[in-house]
């Protein structure tokens, strides 16, 4: 398969009267009077289709934003340092507020090793949380534990005394999401379930996230 690379070199050229000279001809003279210089002309290849294809495959919304290139998948051989990481690179990204809203069904369920928990979760927000002034839990209270839920404040708290840290219950939503002011992510998993199972963690569209936050306005869940 060809390849190009596709340059646009602006060089001076002397004005012409001769008809068989042109600016190419100026160009590659400028080329051979360049010391040390070697160069090969290769073939154009109009790679168009490609974008058409691409077009009509993913949609423009994938080629023309940026942050879609960005989405990473959570697998089942992934260390907790490693996901740990993956996600403080996403939150480096999304943390555009003081304010972080965290949906997880299964936020504060019960776990045989809380303190491991709570400390992977911690970790991997640790980064951020000097950022933030309030962290709101959306989750189940039919999964929620008291005890769990303690041993995240708590390790939240020692992160950042002045935090004010809140959990709302609702089980109208999902999927698991955290936005922070107009920026969010989708997580496949809830904190429980990171590295046990194939999972995607992508963007959230800023016209989502605006619909997403009228809904918890709307159930009085956050507040503006």
């Amino acid at each position: 398969m060809m390849t190009s690379l596709k340059l646009q070199i602006d060089i001076k050229c002397e004005s012409y009267t001769d008809k068989y000279l042109d600016p190419q001809t100026e160009f590659f003279k400028v080329l051979k009077s360049i010391n040390g210089l070697s160069y090969t002309i290769l073939p154009f290849e109009d790679d168009s289709k490609d974008i058409e294809t691409d077009l009509v495959e993913k949609g423009q919304t994938r080629i023309l934003t940026p942050e879609i290139k960005y989405e990473a998948t959570g697998t089942p051989y992934n260390r907790a340092k490693d996901i740990i990481e993956v996600f403080k690179k996403f939150l480096d990204r999304i943390i555009s507020s003081e304010h972080l809203i965290i949906i997880d069904y299964y936020m504060f369920t019960d776990d045989n090793e809380n303190m491991k928990y709570s400390d992977f979760i911690t970790q991997i927000f640790s980064k951020h949380l000097k950022k933030l002034q309030k962290v709101t839990f959306v989750t189940s209270k039919k999964k929620y534990k008291k005890h769990t839920e303690k041993a995240i404040y708590d390790s939240f708290l020692n992160v950042k005394s002045q935090l004010k840290l809140e959990t709302k219950f609702s089980d109208l939503f999902h999927d698991r999401l955290w936005l922070c002011g107009k920026r969010g992510l989708f997580v496949g998993a809830s904190f429980n379930g990171l590295g046990k199972k194939y999972c995607l963690i992508d963007y959230v569209d800023k016209n989502d996230i605006m619909d997403i936050k009228t809904y918890l306005l709307k159930e009085g869940l956050i507040k503006i």
